[in-house]
């Protein structure tokens, strides 16, 4: 019995991990396409470099990447390796809630979350800029999500409605302050759904591990490049890192929201 409960278990966890892969490769394509008057669904994939259209073998999500050694199979090109990472990302993702809720209405809301934390994330990276569209689909999830208890509905209480604005309001307090300079609103809009989904105590904690990851990553880039124009001897380059340069935050801020989710950090009951 127990042999036969492991079997199942791994054939649902394969699942699981195909499906995030597939969601993955879609993402990929609405991050290419969005606010570009492209339809997400009609039209083929084809090779930026030569122009031909990809085939059903060359979109195998992570397979077709690893077997084509990030390549173009008709003019040798190189792919962005964001297809490959965006796609096995999600298979995690997927595969994680999955082991983490089962298959359940909150593996649903919880997958489709990541997904569009994976797509606003990587967007970001992209092009600097969180779209308002994701966020607030987010918002939506979110407050729906406060009606469950587990996979049981409850009536939220003052504490669940106010525990999104709560989570948001520093940084609606900082772009108010420093008229944008300091952060943007679509943060603000973004770290809504952290409060709604998680709660206040593990909504904060995600934030707060948000602004310590991007913090690490901010000052490792600045002495890792001091170290560099050291080196090259190198002393103005318009690409450099300053304390004044714009950085995308939306993936420190999601990186915390992960960490909180699938491990239940709260800062709060930390023994220090």
């Amino acid at each position: 019995m127990e042999t036969l409960f492991l079997e199942q278990n791994i054939c649902f966890s394969a699942i699981f991990f195909i499906l995030g892969a597939i969601v993955g490769s879609f993402l990929n394509v609405a991050i290419l396409r969005y606010n570009t008057g492209l339809s997400f669904v009609r039209g083929r994939s084809m090779c930026f470099s030569c122009g031909r259209e990809l085939s059903a073998r060359d979109l195998i999500p992570v397979a077709s990447y690893v077997m084509l050694r990030g390549k173009c199979r008709t003019c040798g090109s190189k792919i962005s390796p964001q297809y490959f990472s965006v796609e096995l990302l999600t298979a995690i993702l997927f595969l994680g809630v999955y082991l983490k809720e089962g298959f359940s209405l909150t593996f649903i809301l919880y997958a489709t979350a990541l997904s569009l934390f994976v797509f606003i994330a990587v967007y970001d990276l992209k092009h600097k800029i969180i779209p308002d569209g994701a966020s607030y689909a987010l918002a939506i999830l979110a407050l729906f999500s406060i009606f469950f208890e587990g996979v049981h509905l409850s009536l939220p209480n003052a504490n669940d409605w106010s525990a999104g604005i709560i989570v948001a309001l520093p940084f609606v307090l900082l772009w108010l302050v420093s008229r944008g300079r300091w952060i943007g609103l679509g943060d603000a809009k973004l770290v809504v759904s952290f409060g709604w989904f998680l709660g206040l105590p593990l909504g904060i904690s995600a934030v707060m591990y948000g602004f310590w990851a991007g913090a690490v990553w901010a000052l490792s880039a600045l002495c890792w490049q001091l170290v560099m124009v050291r080196k090259t001897r190198l002393s103005t380059n318009r690409n450099r890192l300053t304390m004044k340069s714009e950085i995308p935050f939306a993936p420190f801020l999601i990186l915390g929201f992960t960490i909180a989710y699938f491990f239940s950090l709260n800062l709060f009951d930390l023994p220090f």
